[in-house]
Order: structure tokens, then sequence, then C-alpha cells
């Protein structure tokens, strides 16, 4: 019975999991598109004409691996923190950062963590060579790339819904990036250092 109830989307006690999965990827979706949309913008503004509030200003900063690097470090800083302090207050069973094979969990996880800031540092030097507009509409096709290569090196077995959601997802950037770019004039290397960082991952 208990199987049952785990296959009709209910534990064995009968509550519903299915609405906790559902609340934790909208939750999950309103933030991945909010940050998509927003981090560009302010990082933009960081390296081109700075930021002000009020009386206040912070001058231009137009060094993009740095600011990568130091939004990274804030990220992963905070995620360690929340990840330590929850094996001590909450559940000590579960795996933590400094709990067995940690040299293990290094060799998977760094290669993978230095491509991911490499790919962030790229994508912060491409929005620093071009318009914003321009920017968005480029990365609009990270996931069209990813798919590409996801079916012709690593031989993925992509399903028509799987497909269609992306290119769906990739039209609405491309519609947003269009919008907001008023020329697509740019040189080739910012457009191609734009369209690099999928390459990357």
């Amino acid at each position: 019975m208990a199987q049952l109830s785990l296959l009709d989307g209910a534990d064995a006690n009968g509550s519903p999991l299915w609405r906790l999965k559902a609340f934790k990827v909208a939750l999950a979706t309103i933030i991945f598109c909010l940050s998509v949309s927003a981090v560009p913008i302010y990082n933009k503004l960081v390296f081109a004409t700075g930021v002000c509030e009020g009386d206040h200003c912070l001058r231009k900063f137009p060094y993009p691996m740095a600011t990568a690097f130091l939004q990274l470090l804030l990220v992963s800083t905070v995620l360690g923190v929340v990840n330590i302090f929850g094996h001590f207050v909450c559940d000590r069973s579960k795996s933590w950062i400094f709990g067995p094979h940690f040299r293990y969990k290094l060799r998977h996880i760094a290669p993978v963590g230095v491509l991911f800031g490499l790919k962030y540092g790229v994508t912060n030097w491409g929005l620093q060579l071009v318009p914003t507009g321009v920017h968005l509409l480029l990365q609009s096709t990270d996931v069209i790339w990813t798919i590409l290569l996801a079916e012709v090196v690593n031989q993925e077995d992509l399903g028509l819904l799987e497909v269609a959601a992306a290119f769906l997802s990739a039209g609405g950037s491309a519609l947003i990036g269009l919008h907001a770019a008023d020329t697509l004039q740019a040189p080739l290397v910012p457009l191609l250092v734009n369209l690099l960082p999928p390459f990357l991952l």
C-alpha cells in the first residue's frame, strides 16, 4: 500500500507530496527568471555607469571577471554556511561539505565549478562589450546550443517535449532581447564572446 500511495503522488501517510514539489518548482522558476533578468541589468550598470542611490554613488567597476569572482564567492560562502548550519542543527545523517569522501566530492565537483566560473566570467565580459538588449538576445540561444551539444557530444536522447520547451524558452528570451535591443550592429569579437558561454559547459 505504501508503494501504491507513493506512485499516486502521496507518501505513506497520505500527504500530497506533489504539492510540495510543485511549490518548489514554481519557486525555483521565479527565482531563476528574476535572477536571469535582474543580474545582467545590474551588472551592466556596474560596468558602464555605476550605481547611485540617493546622494551616494558607486563608481563604475569595469572588471567583469573580478565581478564574476566576487559574486560566485559570495554565493558559495552563503551556501556553504547554510550547509554546515543545516548539518549541525537539522539532520546529521545527510551529506555535507566536510563529510566523508571529501576528496571524492572535490574531484568530481571542482571541474564543473571551474568551468561554471569561467562561463560566468565570459558572460560578464560579453555583457560589458555589447548593449544589454543585444546581450540578452544572444544569451537566449544558450539553451539551443546546449541541446545540440547534448545531442551530439553526450549522445542524449531528447524527447519532443524537452526540445519544444527549450525552443519556446529561447523564443521568449529572444523576443525580450529584440524588444530591448535598438540595433544588432556590433563588432564580430563581442558577438562571438556572447555566443561562447554555452560551449564552456
